[in-house]
């Protein structure tokens, strides 16, 4: 019999120790770095940039087709007669020199807004046409007038005589105001002489001082369309005379109602208008004035007077004397005054008179 041991017996494991995961053949688990928080830290990032993009495209399309394909041009139409020749920013007693404006209160307009600079100037006269100013005016007036730098002397100047003759305004100081007539001393003839008839005499025109004061204030207009021109013509009172036919002594009709479709062109004396006045030699200008009235004419003419009513005449000088004396502190002497700037501005009101600055003589 043999003594031969029996091999021993395998313990028995329990049923719970005895679930141990398999070889990792088909999955891993997650490293223990933070993989996942960083991936979706990164989609989340990659999304948002794609879908920003593509929203600030969406935009930029959108704004691009919004936008009006045709650009309506927008031209300014203004009465160039003049331009100051002092600081943007100041007023002074000579060119290119300001100081600063004293407080004018609510009612006064602020000099350091008018851009006078950027204008276009008229040209200088010529030595022709100095030569008949000589002609025709007083040698003291006739050197007021080649003098000038202002734009209104030199479109005074250029005038027709015959259409200067007969719509001066006149104060009743002037000996040599106009009966109508060619003579430029103010007779019914062609002569140059105060007489009636044709004979050369010693008489020369003079400039009374509505015409003075005419000649040195500058009313600029400035408006982007005709309607808009038209409105400050008619908010300050203004009647327009229009040339129906050209040449050495044309024929004018005037416009009193400056409404749209009221507009008609009358025949009247200019002579008896008696006001200050402007000139618009601009053919675009004319052209649209024409339009703005609803007025047509066969051919556009080469201008157009604007006359100005007494009552701004007046408030244009109460501006002028106040400037001068409050503001430069000078004492008031219009002979002393180059050009006073003046614009059209809206008020609640409508349309009113505002000074840009005054030059003084040197």
């Amino acid at each position: 019999m043999s003594n031969a041991t029996a091999p021993p017996k395998a313990p028995v494991l329990s049923p719970v120790l005895s679930r141990v995961p398999p070889e990792e053949q088909f999955w891993r688990r997650y490293s223990p770095h933070g993989e996942a928080p960083l991936s979706l830290a990164g989609s989340i990032a990659l999304h948002t940039l794609g879908l920003g993009g593509a929203l600030l495209l969406i935009i930029y399309i959108a704004s691009v087709l919004s936008q009006s394909t045709q650009s309506l041009p927008v031209e300014p139409v203004r009465i160039d007669l003049g331009g100051g020749g002092g600081s943007k920013a100041g007023v002074g007693n000579t060119k290119g020199i300001g100081k600063a404006p004293a407080d004018l209160g609510p009612q006064d307009p602020d000099p350091q807004t008018g851009t006078d600079d950027d204008i276009p100037r008229r040209p200088a006269l010529d030595k022709v046409e100095q030569s008949k100013v000589e002609q025709t005016f007083t040698p003291d007036h006739a050197r007021y007038i080649n003098e000038s730098k202002s734009d209104p002397t030199k479109a005074f100047a250029r005038l027709d005589e015959k259409l200067r003759n007969k719509i001066r305004p006149t104060d009743g100081l002037n000996p040599g105001a106009g009966k109508g007539g060619t003579g430029s001393g103010g007779g019914n003839g062609d002569g140059t002489g105060p007489g009636d008839g044709s004979a050369t005499g010693p008489g020369k025109a003079t400039l009374n001082k509505r015409e003075k004061r005419m000649l040195r204030w500058h009313m600029r207009f400035t408006a982007a369309s005709g309607p808009e021109y038209l409105a400050q013509l008619r908010g300050l009172g203004a009647i327009l005379a229009f040339p129906v036919t050209e040449g050495a002594d044309p024929t004018y009709k005037v416009v009193h109602d400056l409404h749209h479709g009221r507009a008609k062109l009358q025949d009247e004396d200019m002579s008896k208008i008696s006001r200050i006045y402007w000139i618009d030699d601009k053919p675009q200008s004319v052209r649209d004035i024409l339009a703005a009235l609803g007025l047509s004419l066969p051919m556009t003419p080469s201008r157009f007077v604007a006359f100005m009513p007494q009552k701004l005449e007046d408030e244009l000088f109460k501006l002028e004397k106040n400037y001068v004396e409050r503001v430069l502190r000078l004492p008031f002497n219009e002979d002393k005054i180059e050009e006073t700037v003046f614009r059209a501005v809206l008020t609640p009101k409508g349309y009113k008179a505002e000074l840009i600055s005054v030059s003084i003589k040197q």
